[in-house]
């Protein structure tokens, strides 16, 4: 039998947002190919505690896990989940969670207590030794309260967009525009019932024509080196493969 203090219920009302979406896709990019959960001093992204985040430079989502669990002191300080892992955080069914930090294991169940999967982590040497250093996220968050809108505008990719309402799907969103060169941030309409996860979108700008392709070239660009590695990684297989069967 658990003793409950090792056990943290997903609290009513609440749910890990799909900040998973946010994460890249680039196998050259493999730590933020990661969700990172980090304890945090309060700032930019809201009041001290431990927040969970995902980006791939073009969005960035983020959640406070103290808002989320009934007892988040169950998990480690920093550690890492693969986005594809981080997605069973979000199933209708999980209502539990356990930690192993022996095994660097996340467990799911259901409300009857059985479990639904066992998601692996890294902790901070395993992240670093396997898929290098994940970005510094607070410091991107937009901390100015001006406005300054006048004379320019702000172009926002329709895909990024697409991706900030799959990830905060709760509830009606806010969009907040600074700086025509700053991000944008989304929030929910209503924290209070939708939760308080929230985001940014970086911005197209108009004022340059050329930039509104920017997204998309960038997207292009990724996917191709994407492609070139995945290559790579099978021709490698093939040759150890080859190497194996002379032996």
């Amino acid at each position: 039998m658990k003793n409950k203090n090792q056990i943290a219920v997903i609290n009513a009302g609440q749910a890990f947002a799909k900040i998973h979406l946010s994460a890249s896709k680039d196998r050259l990019r493999p730590a933020m190919q990661h969700v990172q959960f980090s304890t945090l001093p309060e700032g930019a992204q809201g009041p001290a505690g431990m927040y969970a985040a995902a980006t791939d430079a073009h969005t960035l989502f983020w959640l406070n896990v103290a808002e989320v669990l009934s007892n988040p002191e169950i998990l480690p300080a920093e550690f890492y989940i693969h986005a594809d892992q981080y997605k069973k955080l979000t199933g209708s069914k999980v209502h539990l969670i356990s930690c192993n930090q022996d095994a660097k294991t996340i467990q799911t169940m259901d409300k009857a207590g059985n479990t639904l999967d066992v998601l692996p982590y890294l902790d901070t040497e395993g992240m670093h030794n396997n898929a290098g250093r994940y970005p510094d996220w607070k410091g991107v968050i937009p901390t100015s309260t001006e406005y300054q809108l006048a004379g320019g505008q702000i172009g926002l990719s329709p895909k990024l967009l697409s991706r900030a309402a799959q990830i905060m799907d709760a509830g009606p969103l806010v969009l907040t525009f600074r700086e025509v060169t700053r991000a944008v941030v989304v929030q929910y309409a209503n924290p209070k019932d939708n939760g308080t996860a929230q985001g940014i979108v970086m911005p197209l700008y108009a004022h340059n024509p050329g930039s509104w392709r920017s997204y998309e070239r960038e997207e292009e660009r990724q996917d191709l080196y994407s492609k070139l590695a995945k290559a790579h990684e099978e021709a490698q297989d093939r040759r150890n493969k080859a190497e194996a069967m002379q032996e």
